[in-house]
C-alpha cells in the first residue's frame, strides 16, 4: 500500500520529485538522496510503516554547525 498517492500541494515538477523518493523509498533498498541521506520505508508487523532515515555526511556536518 502506498504512503502517499499523489501530492496537491506541490508544483508539478516539485510533485514528481516528491511522487519518485516515495516510491523509491518503499522499495526494498530504498533511496539515498545527495546531500540529504538515505530514507526507507520499513514494514512493522501490527502497526504502521516505520521511515528510517540516515543523514548524510553533509547534512549532518550542516546542522552540527547550526548548534
Amino acid at each position: 500500500m502506498p504512503l502517499v498517492d499523489h501530492y496537491h500541494s506541490c508544483p508539478r515538477p516539485h510533485a514528481e520529485l516528491v511522487s519518485f523518493i516515495v516510491e523509491a523509498m518503499q522499495m526494498e533498498q530504498g533511496v539515498d538522496v545527495p546531500l540529504l541521506g538515505r530514507m526507507a520505508v520499513v514494514p512493522v508487523v501490527g502497526k504502521k510503516p516505520k521511515l528510517i532515515f540516515h543523514g548524510a555526511q553533509e547534512l549532518n556536518d550542516v546542522l552540527a554547525g547550526s548548534c
